[in-house]
């Protein structure tokens, strides 16, 4: 999707496109406000752009390899059971991963929100 932002009532709908879980992906974004500097303007289009493409990957990744490391830590290598421990783990694992994911996105969804709010509340 390419978001040109001419005028107040284009940042309002801004507002509409942002969700939580289903934002979508923005190809590019131009923002014609003639009263905005030219680096703000870039520093705005920078900031909306990552804040609809963020996806929480780096909120995940993190935590998934994380949380491995720490159950394999705690668990003395004598008492793993191979298999099951391995899957339950990995399970338990995958689970904080998602949680953290959808943490994030839920972050990147304030964040977005708070860009937007501070675009609109300045007299462009």
């Amino acid at each position: 999707m390419k978001i040109i932002i001419n005028s107040k009532e284009d940042i309002i709908h801004l507002h509409e496109l942002n969700s939580w879980l289903n934002r979508p992906q923005i190809q590019s974004i131009k923002m014609d406000l003639t009263e905005m500097d030219t680096f703000i303007k870039k520093s705005y289009e920078r900031k909306i752009k990552h804040l609809f493409n963020d996806c929480a990957c780096l909120w995940a990744g993190p935590v998934f390899i994380a949380t491995l490391i720490l159950l394999f830590s705690l668990t003395s290598s004598t008492h793993i059971k191979f298999w099951p421990e391995i899957i339950l783990f990995f399970f338990i694992a995958v689970f904080s991963a998602m949680a953290a994911k959808l943490a994030g996105l839920r972050w990147s969804f304030y964040r977005l929100n708070k860009v937007i709010d501070e675009l609109n509340n300045k007299n462009w």
